[in-house]
């Protein structure tokens, strides 16, 4: 007599995946990672990193100045709406004509030392940013310049040694100087550097909107900054700017 034995069936809708089926998804999802881990690392850039980096502490010190000397930006280039750099205390006359600074506000005839000797309007805009966020400047009377600073103000620096690194300067000996109180009785003297970015030019610093608001910029691998005006210019395609409105 033959006993017939039933195998009990899983319920329907019950049934699991096969060891072959998980392999194969999981095959599926270590791809994907790969692929996607392959774009974010391709995509990632140290140097452009290393800008973002810095303009955030150039920002956040030329926002400190602006805060201690009564909603004043440091001296910088301005650049008017045609996209042109001009030197600092230089204005547009009544009737459109660009006139150099007066000789009492000329910023870069006052006896800063630009060490080394900058001779583009980038780097002149470069050391001169790192002058004014260095030093400690005192104001003495009511005819100092407001540029930097108030009767009886005393404050700075506005960027500390640890956040200048030396791969942030053009020449790194001026760590070496005491960051000095200047009395604006005596001009102003002592030594400047570039701020550079990681190709080595000097990043720009510019006012605008009639010097209520300034921004900041690297060139770029290619170190041409390019025309302003023009978006298109191929020179700019691989700018990194940062724009900070004070208004």
């Amino acid at each position: 007599m033959r006993t017939s034995e039933t195998r009990a069936r899983p319920a329907s809708g019950e049934a699991g995946f096969t060891l072959v089926e998980i392999l194969i998804v999981m095959s599926i999802i270590v791809v994907l990672m790969g692929m996607v881990m392959v774009a974010v690392i391709g995509s990632y850039d140290p140097n452009r990193a290393r800008v973002n980096a810095d303009l955030m502490v150039l920002a956040r010190a030329i926002e400190s100045y602006r805060d201690a000397y009564g909603k004043v930006l440091p001296p910088g280039y301005w650049r008017d709406e045609d996209g042109e750099i001009h030197a600092p205390g230089s204005y547009r006359d009544e009737n459109g004509i660009i006139q150099p600074p007066a000789a009492q506000d000329d910023i870069l005839q006052s006896g800063i030392t630009f060490s080394p000797a900058p001779s583009t309007d980038e780097e002149k805009s470069s050391a001169l940013l790192f002058y004014f966020l260095t030093r400690t400047f005192k104001s003495a009377g009511e005819e100092d310049p407001g540029a930097i600073g108030r009767p009886g103000s005393r404050r700075g620096p506005f960027i500390s040694r640890s956040n200048l690194k030396k791969d942030l300067l053009k020449d790194d000996t001026v760590l070496e100087e005491d960051f000095v109180v200047e009395d604006v009785r005596q001009g102003y003297s002592g030594v400047a550097t570039w701020l550079v970015d990681p190709w080595g030019n000097p990043y720009r610093y510019a006012l605008t909107n009639d010097g209520r608001d300034f921004e900041l910029e690297s060139a770029g691998p290619d170190g041409e900054f390019g025309d302003v005006t023009a978006e298109e210019d191929i020179k700019r395609k691989d700018n990194i700017s940062l724009e900070r409105l004070n208004r």
